[in-house]
């Protein structure tokens, strides 16, 4: 019997740490424990900052020095690889010398615990941390060499001569900068008028103009209906008319991950539902982070996780 028990490694870590700390008996249930940190430091922040840092270098230099630093994109993946695994390693030492229990294997909330790798565990609490998935549009047929995700994109070592990107949200404008800067000819497609609905006019004019001035090729008013690949090539329609690409980059935002919930005891729309305190519609079963859709940001994730930890004394003495 554990006090709490948490499923996902993601930044669901923090909370384990301090409920470990404060004298509870946690386990913190990871599919894969190598993944520790979760998609922030494997496939999102981590890796993107540091590739967008060199790009903004490169662009700051001069010709001579943007072709070799065009080259050298396979060892600067070496380093990010060596900067993510040295934190994985930080993460991992922090929840060991905390006493928190890892156990890895794929956990579900089920009417009577938590069920991992065949068995039943009981706790009194569950923080749910499962964070969330790329969204693909329908028609679109992901195979992650030629139609990608951004973890795929991240994990290039070569610059595509040209890649085209479905979407301009925060992922899809950094990766069209990363592209751009690096030397590859980049087509940003998107469904609207300009790149976002959300930023004053003003803002929004001068990101068009400076995607413009890096090479980013816009491509307003477009949407994808269909994309497949075909003899290494990827072939869209959009707007009812054929577009060809060599990699098409998916990036029309996430999903929250809810496939973790077996039990319909708690309830689930966008997002797995919960009150201001993150509390689902199971009494002492939480869910923070991307999972409930509220705000699918890293550093509301820890702050939902730190909240959580005190939640868990409130409800405690109810």
């Amino acid at each position: 019997m554990y006090d709490v028990i948490i499923i996902g490694g993601g930044l669901g870590y923090a909370a384990a740490i301090v409920l470990s700390k404060a004298g509870k008996k946690v386990a913190l249930i990871e599919k894969n424990l190598n993944h520790l940190g979760g998609t922030c430091l494997h496939n999102g922040c981590i890796p993107s900052k540091n590739l967008l840092h060199r790009a903004k270098t490169v662009l700051e230099s001069s010709e001579d020095v943007f072709n070799k630093a065009a080259l050298s994109l396979e060892k600067l993946q070496e380093k990010i690889k060596s900067i993510i695994d040295s934190h994985t390693k930080a993460v991992t030492s922090q929840l060991k010398a905390a006493g928190v229990e890892l156990i890895e294997g794929e956990g579900f909330v089920v009417d009577d615990g938590v069920e991992v790798n065949g068995k039943i565990l009981k706790s009194e609490f569950i923080i749910i941390a499962d964070g969330s998935s790329p969204r693909i549009p329908e028609g679109i047929e992901v195979d992650k060499k030629h139609i990608i995700t951004s973890k795929e994109a991240l994990e290039f070592t070569k610059i595509p001569k040209e890649i085209s990107i479905y979407g301009s949200g925060a992922i899809g404008l950094e990766m069209a900068s990363l592209f751009a800067a690096r030397g590859s000819r980049v087509n940003l497609i998107y469904r609207h008028e300009h790149i976002s609905k959300k930023f004053p006019q003003n803002i929004t004019e001068k990101l068009e103009k400076q995607l413009k001035a890096i090479g980013v090729n816009l491509m307003p008013n477009s949407t994808i209906t269909e994309a497949k690949t075909q003899n290494s090539k990827v072939i869209c329609k959009i707007n009812d008319k054929e577009f060809k690409t060599p990699y098409l980059l998916i990036a029309t935002g996430r999903v929250p991950n809810t496939g973790i919930v077996k039990t319909e005891k708690i309830k689930i729309e966008k997002g797995i539902v919960t009150d201001e305190y993150f509390q689902t519609t199971m009494p002492k079963v939480f869910a923070v982070g991307d999972c409930n859709g509220k705000l699918l940001l890293a550093h509301a994730a820890r702050a939902g996780a730190l909240n959580v930890r005190s939640e868990e004394r409130r409800v405690g003495k109810e």
